[in-house]
């Protein structure tokens, strides 16, 4: 039979051990707490949300952009409205400037073409060139 001071002891290493992932799983638990509880927040303030970090992330006026929903119910280019997901709100990357409203599938389209007006033109030259003969745009 052990001492109470070899169980101890044991007790004392085996600590020492395994302190890392006591520590990873402790920090993992904590993590998701904290998701749980940003994502319940998200939840009961989501339009406020959105506000907070539309305004932030673009650094544009959050008035502004207001402004801009309350006038424009459609998308600038292909002029859909999408009643499941608001419209995003587009800017030049560049200077900051808010343009217009964008449904996500042609803001996507403008970024995945880094807004650059000429790759633009050259990939629509592109689709017209191989238009197959008799087909209406």
């Amino acid at each position: 039979m052990r001492t109470r001071e070899e169980i101890r002891a044991r007790e004392r290493e085996n600590y020492a051990k395994n302190r890392e992932q006591r520590c990873a799983r402790r920090r993992e638990i904590r993590g998701q707490r904290h998701r749980d509880r940003d994502r319940a927040y998200v939840a009961r303030n989501k339009e406020r949300y959105y506000q907070y970090q539309t305004s932030h992330r673009l650094g544009i006026d959050l008035a502004d952009i207001m402004m801009l929903r309350d006038t424009q119910q459609a998308c600038a280019i292909c002029g859909g409205t999408n009643k499941k997901y608001r419209l995003a709100v587009d800017h030049d990357h560049a200077t900051g400037v808010l343009r217009e409203l964008l449904c996500g599938t042609c803001n996507q389209g403008l970024g995945l073409f880094k807004d650059d007006p000429v790759l633009l033109h050259k990939a629509a030259m592109y689709l017209l060139k191989h238009r197959k003969v008799g087909e209406v745009a």
